[in-house]
């Protein structure tokens, strides 16, 4: 146990240092991945406000009013994933609910299928994330050169 605050100074930067030689943050920034406050709020704004709240019991209508300190925070954590190319791993957790399927004998097992409700801040974290590597691909024409033939990107992938 360190015996000064200058003692855990040093190895709290010996340890981000050694971590940082072994896992490079690479700069995503140059490749315009980074979101603004602005682009979260279009992405929140675009989400259905009738979808049932994860293990976060956010309801996107109440996300679609948080004040704008708020929605920077946001940003702030989810240009936090991107530089460091790690998602929490509480925004993996889902909530399975089980639904009837209409016509089917809810007594047995089949009569059911299941619905992950996935939190919803890990939702607009990933809808960000893709968007900016979909721009990406369609700004460098990456699929379509790469290929050699023309893959449109579906508009569907945008879709929620």
């Amino acid at each position: 146990m360190p015996s000064s605050d200058d003692e855990t100074h040093n190895m709290v930067e010996n340890a981000v240092s050694g971590f940082l030689l072994q896992n490079p943050i690479h700069p995503i920034n140059a490749l315009g991945l980074l979101t603004t406050p602005r682009k979260v709020r279009e992405i929140i704004s675009r989400t259905p406000s009738t979808k049932a709240p994860g293990p976060d019991n956010i309801q996107n209508l109440h996300l679609k009013n948080v004040p704008r300190k708020t929605l920077v925070q946001l940003t702030v954590i989810i240009n936090g994933i991107l530089q460091l190319q790690h998602f929490p791993g509480t925004w993996k957790k889902a909530i399975v609910v089980r639904v009837p399927k209409l016509g089917k004998n809810t007594q047995l097992q089949d009569g059911y299928r299941p619905i992950s409700l996935l939190s919803t801040l890990s939702k607009i974290a990933k809808r960000v994330i893709l968007e900016a590597i979909l721009e990406r691909v369609e700004e460098r024409d990456i699929i379509n050169s790469g290929f050699g033939h023309s893959t449109p990107l579906n508009s569907k992938w945008l879709e929620w």
